[in-house]
């Protein structure tokens, strides 16, 4: 609920914005550790965006910070299936190839902490959750491409 939420903001923010963007990349701000797709509205050097990955997804804001603009903060949040099914939190730093404004390639670091539910599996092989949640210390790594 929470995402489609955010996704109805980021449709308002982009009837605003001067441009939109899609990029494909790795890391939590393209929803997940594996491959995914962002799409994000952008009005100069900032940017909101939603994401979708293969096991999760994400939301967040990015702002360029340097003059040439290819160096830009930002944070992300969402959830994925893989080590975070409880949530995840990140500020991040990307370093845009070209410009933060242009087509190219980015790569970039995230720190955060990742949840996820406490359990293992029985000898059947199902799953037992003991209803804790382990907050976790996480650093990802970014890779992407924007069209």
């Amino acid at each position: 609920m929470k995402f489609i939420i955010l996704l109805f903001t980021l449709i308002s923010f982009a009837s605003a914005a001067n441009e939109t963007e899609i990029s494909v990349g790795l890391g939590y701000p393209f929803g997940s550790p594996t491959l995914g797709v962002q799409y994000a509205a952008k009005i100069d050097i900032f940017k909101v965006y939603a994401s979708l990955g293969l096991v999760g997804y994400s939301t967040g804001l990015e702002l360029a910070v340097s003059k040439n603009k290819k160096h830009s903060l930002g944070v992300t949040w969402g959830s994925e299936l893989l080590s975070s099914d409880e949530g995840f939190g990140f500020i991040t730093y990307s370093y845009h190839f070209n410009s933060f404004t242009s087509k190219g390639f980015l790569a970039g670091l995230g720190v955060g902490y990742t949840r996820e539910e406490v359990g293992f599996e029985n000898e059947s092989g199902n799953w037992n959750g003991t209803g804790e949640i382990d907050t976790l210390p996480t650093l990802s790594l970014i890779l992407g491409y924007k069209f």
